[in-house]
This record gives structure tokens, sequence and C-alpha cells, in this order.
């Protein structure tokens, strides 16, 4: 099908967040977000450069569908198979609430305050302690949730990156986001999302997996040693591609914003249309981790996970 010059992408990958609004941090800030809506999980794995720096690659033996991994999972995932690390994330629909209650002069009709929010295990989990603060309701409950306070402090230990406190319970989601629809691209066509008016939930963005192929994941790795007989891990194999230290600049993902989108959810159990669905009271129980304690877990959270390659102090999440 012929596309237009804006559809083209060169010389990147697609990342999660194209087609979509991904929430920002503001370093060292409290922000206040409602959560709402599925929490997606998925698993990444932390891969290093023959200098030093690291980038991500998703987990191809995990199933998205069922939140575990396939049976086959070293056949299926090259990643797996050397038993590199690999941390859970989570992914969630949040309304800025600051943007919510101050939104701009001139509001277009593509305007929405809604963002999809990557999330480590252990912001996860601090989120998910605040339930019982919440009488025991789940944060994200559209009439019985609660506006959190999240803060995000990148010279702080992984694990101890994020703070969440609950700033007001029992709120209610507001009932004006029942009344909009946005849009999202996925795989290269625009779907508009519709509230589901049932469930109570606003309209929302769907996570569609970023993942690369088999041969490319296979090609990273090589060029960076992983085959070498002295790499950790690595399999004995022949080693004709030097490393190309030039394609592995830092990158920044540009910040998007979401087209108009729109795809119908039925309840919040459906929301996800084939995707799993959890809560953050109740998030799916992650498979077994190559790491025990949160710091070890959390070893990403300092880096961009979504560009294409980070430093170890690389301050976005």
């Amino acid at each position: 099908m012929a596309k237009s010059f804006s559809d083209f992408q060169f010389g990147k990958e697609r990342r999660w967040s194209d087609g979509l609004q991904a929430f920002e941090w503001d370093k060292n800030n409290w922000q206040r977000v409602r959560f709402f809506g599925p929490v997606y999980q998925d698993q990444k794995h932390r891969c290093e450069t023959k200098t030093g720096k690291f980038y991500p690659e998703f987990c191809h033996a995990w199933d998205v569908e069922n939140d575990k991994y396939f049976k086959d999972k070293e056949e299926r995932c090259e990643c797996c198979r050397l038993d590199l690390p690999a941390a859970s994330r989570y992914f969630v629909n949040v309304i800025d609430l600051d943007e919510w209650e101050n939104p701009p002069k001139k509001v277009k009709a593509s305007w929405s305050p809604v963002y999809m929010m990557e999330m480590s295990y252990s912001l996860c989990m601090a989120i998910q302690d605040l339930v019982p603060l919440n009488n025991g309701k789940d944060v994200g409950h559209p009439v019985h949730g609660a506006n959190i306070l999240v803060k995000y402090d990148p010279t702080k230990p992984p694990a101890n990156m994020y703070t969440a406190t609950l700033e007001l319970k029992d709120q209610p989601i507001p009932k004006e986001l029942l009344d909009m629809t946005m849009t999202q691209e996925i795989d290269g066509q625009k779907k508009v999302l519709e509230p589901d008016l049932e469930a109570g939930i606003p309209a929302h963005f769907i996570y569609n997996r970023a993942i690369s192929t088999r041969d490319k994941m296979e090609q990273s790795l090589r060029r960076n040693g992983y085959y070498d007989a002295k790499k950790k891990g690595g399999a004995v194999l022949d080693d004709e591609d030097e490393s190309d230290e030039d394609e592995y600049e830092e990158k920044k993902p540009a910040a998007k914003k979401a087209a108009v989108v729109t795809s119908k959810v039925s309840s919040a159990a459906k929301a996800m249309q084939d995707a799993p669905v959890a809560t953050m009271s109740s998030p799916k129980k992650a498979a077994k981790k190559p790491v025990d304690d949160d710091e070890d877990l959390d070893v990403d959270d300092d880096l961009d996970l979504g560009a294409d390659l980070t430093d170890d102090d690389d301050d976005e999440a």
C-alpha cells in the first residue's frame, strides 16, 4: 500500500511508544496521576555492548497473552539461551491530573490528558502497596480508585528511584473523560479508541509490543561478542562480523503526540481486546525472574529502555 513521506521511519526500529502518548517523567518533582484500565506485562533483556553500554531486547519467549514464558523459551529467544538478565516491565494508562485540571488555552480536538506509562517492577509494587490505604480498593478502580503522587529520582539506587504515595482516596474518574475519544496508530493503521461506558473507563491506549526479528537480535549479540568463546554465557561460533560501534549512538525517543485514536473495549477485564489483563492491586504474577532482590530486578530502571542504546547513568525512565 502506498504511503506518505511521514509514514516512513528511517534508521530506527519501532518503539512501543510510537503512535501514542507516552508518559514523561519530570525528574525529582511530584506528579499527580490517576491509574485506570488494564495493566500489560512484558519482559526486557538487558544486553551489554563491547564498549560497556547497554541496550534492551524484548524477550521473544515471553507469552504476552498469558503473562508467562513459553516452555521452549531457549528455542524461541536467543537472549534466553544465552541466559541474559531480564526484568519485568509494566504498561498502564494514566490520567495526568495536572494537565487535566490545567488544559491548554486552545484545546485541539485530539487533546487528551491520557498517557501510557512504563513501570518497573519496584514502581508497580509501590503502587500496589497503596491499595490498603485506599480502603482496600484497587487504585485503578473507575469509581473507587485513587489519585496518586509519583516521583522519579534518577540519582537514587535503581530499587529506590520511584516513590509513590496516596494523595486522595476513593476518587472517581472525571465523567468528562468518558465523552472523549483518542486515536492510536498501530502497525501503520490509525484506530479510534472509544470509552467503555459500561465499565466507566475512558478511551485508553493499547500496548503494542515492539519486538525485533530473530535475525536482528542475533546480529546485535554477535556484534557485541556474545558468541565469542571468552564471553560468559555465549556459544562458541565463528564471529565474522566486526563490532560496528558507530551504529550504537545514544538516542532518546522523540516525544510523540498521539493522533486521534479509537479502540472499543467492553469491560475492565476485556479492555485490552486480546491482550492480557491485570489490575494495579493484583497484576498478573511474573514468571520466575533471574534475580532475587529488587535492586537487581530494576537494574534497567535508569536506562531508557525505549531507546536503541544508553549509558549506565542515563536518566530516562
